[in-house]
Formats: C-alpha cells, structure tokens, sequence
C-alpha cells in the first residue's frame, strides 16, 4: 500500500494516479489524501469514474473519542445507528458521571487525534496551536495566496466566535476591515479547507434556503476554542451551548453524510436547533444544556404537526408525553 498526503500539491495528480491504477493497480493499493476539495477539483480535470473511491474525514466522533482515551467499554454502549433508530433502553445511565467527564474534554479539547492521545492539558493547547499555524498560516496562504493574513486570520477568529449562530456577511466583513466580496470568498475558502461547515434554514419552499441566511459551525470545537483563546476546562463556559451543538451537528454529519439537516427560525428570532429531514418525516431537536425544551420546540410541532420532538442534553434517556429526551453523547 502506497500513501500519498497532500496530494493536490502534485501539478498533474490525475495523471499520476491513472498511471498506478491501469498499471499497477494488482500489486500496490493507493491511498491518495488532501486537505483542500478546491484544489483537488482544480487539479482533477478528468473523470476518475472507475478509478476512485472518495471518502471525507472528520475529527473524531464521541465513540472514536473514548476508544482512543482507552475506554471501549464506555464506547461499547453507545448507540451505533443513525438517530432514527435510536434504542429505547439506555445503557449509559450507570457511567453518567463518566460519560460527562469525557464528554468535557472532548467538547473543550476537540476530536483531532494527537489532542485527544495527549494526556496534559498544556500538551493539547500546544498540539492545537501547531494544527492552526500549520494549517492556517501555511497550507491555506500557500494554496491561495491570500496576501493580508492579518484580516484574513482576524475574519477566521470572528468565525470562530460565531460559531453555532447565523452567519451575516456584512457584520464579518465590518468587523475584519475586509470586502464583503472578499469576506464572501474567504468563506468559501474556508469551507472547502474543512474548517467550517454552513447550515441551511428549513423551509418547505427550497428556493429560501439558498438567499436566508446560514448557521456556520466549526469542524472542530478544540482548534475553535484555541482560536478564541478559551481552553478554560470547565462546564461553566457561557459558550458551552454552541459546543454543545456543534458537536451535534457534526455528530450527525460523521454518522450519515447524507442526512438533510437543516435549522428552523421565525421572523421573531424563535428557533429551533436542528430539523432532520427523512423519508419526509421531519425529527425537531432542540440542544441545550438544561435538558428543557422550548416554546420553539413546540411550536414547530405544532406548525408542521410532528408528533414527537427531541431535546438532546448532558443526562439520561427518558419519555415525557411527546418529547424524547437525548444523552448528547448518543449523538455526538
């Protein structure tokens, strides 16, 4: 097996790898990696129908958290299927202090691998600071030739503060002193560099879910607190919400790819976190650290008369009428 990192730095990748699948694809096994789907689609030109098989790589989810915290027997009661077939027995419920404690240090410290297999606190904000000067300073300048750092890396800090919230282009672009065109283009940058991730409003007309505006969350909440300069290890963060769901959110991206989240909001700001859209049902999930749900969540039921709504939370499993109560960690 041949692996090959960064491989859009190559000038003609397709090239290469057409050469090793028609000719030596019996006897070596490539594994082709890159951080950028800007620059790989640049460089791919040519179909690779046949010769590919592409797969997108995330920090690590909550189960792969544990496994490498050397604790498969926390990791081994977590439910293992998509949200729509969540048990109804819950097997964490006698390891709930445990579960919180890691569920900590993974909401604060984030899922990159050398961050989680790094035992000292001191060692994990030192391992994040390396992932961001590498990743931020070097690969995205080189790749991009962004010439203002400064702004740029000023813009990525507001980002990151925003993180969980509505995205407005205009006050980011006042903020960081930079063209909303430029603004606009440095988000693109940005997602297509895997650093952040855009969520759409839920609306049964589509066509509003591409002028309303987005929620924007960060990949990976550990490089986000770096980036704010707020590793403080505690539950009592004021930002522990959007930690909360942006471990959600991805949680369900590194589940399924293909589920059809959305978030819902009212013109009076009323809004529900997450709306998971299957098979024309809809599943309403309010995420919180109190484990209540909320006028919104009701609301929506109302509106679109779902049946059932869901409140994920740092607790156990429960059932009260027709809101289902979800331990963030069976998710995340």
């Amino acid at each position: 097996m041949v692996f090959i990192d960064e491989i859009h730095y190559l000038s003609d990748p397709a090239k290469f790898i057409k050469l090793m699948v028609d000719h030596y694809s019996s006897r070596i096994k490539l594994v082709a990696s890159g951080s950028s789907s800007l620059e790989i689609k640049r460089k791919f030109k040519e179909s690779m129908v046949g010769r590919k098989f592409s797969f997108y790589l995330y920090p690590l989810n909550f189960y792969e958290f544990l496994v490498f915290k050397e604790r498969e027997d926390l990791a081994e009661l977590l439910p293992k299927g998509p949200f729509q077939d969540l048990p109804r027995e819950d097997r964490t419920r006698f390891f709930g202090e445990d579960y919180k404690r890691y569920f900590l240090e993974f909401l604060i410290f984030g899922g990159y691998p050398r961050v989680a297999l790094s035992r000292d606190i001191e060692l994990k904000g030192k391992v994040l600071e390396e992932i961001t000067s590498s990743y931020i300073l070097k690969d995205v300048r080189s790749l991009f030739q962004i010439e203002d750092m400064a702004k740029f890396n000023r813009l990525v800090k507001l980002l990151a503060i925003n993180s969980a919230n509505l995205l407005n282009v205009n006050s980011l672009s006042s903020a960081a002193g930079v063209s909303q065109y430029l603004t606009s283009q440095y988000i693109t940058v940005l997602e297509n560099t895997y650093l952040i991730e855009l969520l759409s409003p839920y609306f049964t007309n589509r066509k509003k879910e591409v002028v309303k505006a987005h929620k924007v969350y960060f990949v990976d909440n550990g490089l986000r607190n770096y980036l704010i300069g707020n590793l403080d290890f505690t539950e009592e963060k004021q930002d522990i919400g959007a930690l909360l769901e942006s471990a959600v959110f991805f949680g369900f991206k590194k589940r399924n790819e293909r589920a059809k989240l959305y978030f819902w909001r009212t013109q009076n700001k009323a809004e529900v976190d997450f709306i998971l859209e299957d098979a024309q049902k809809l599943y309403p999930l309010e995420v919180n650290k109190s484990g209540k749900p909320t006028r919104a969540l009701y609301a929506f039921m109302n509106y679109y008369k779902e049946d059932k709504g869901y409140v994920v939370y740092p607790g156990s499993f429960s059932e009260k009428g027709n809101i289902c109560f979800i331990p963030v960690w069976w998710v995340a």
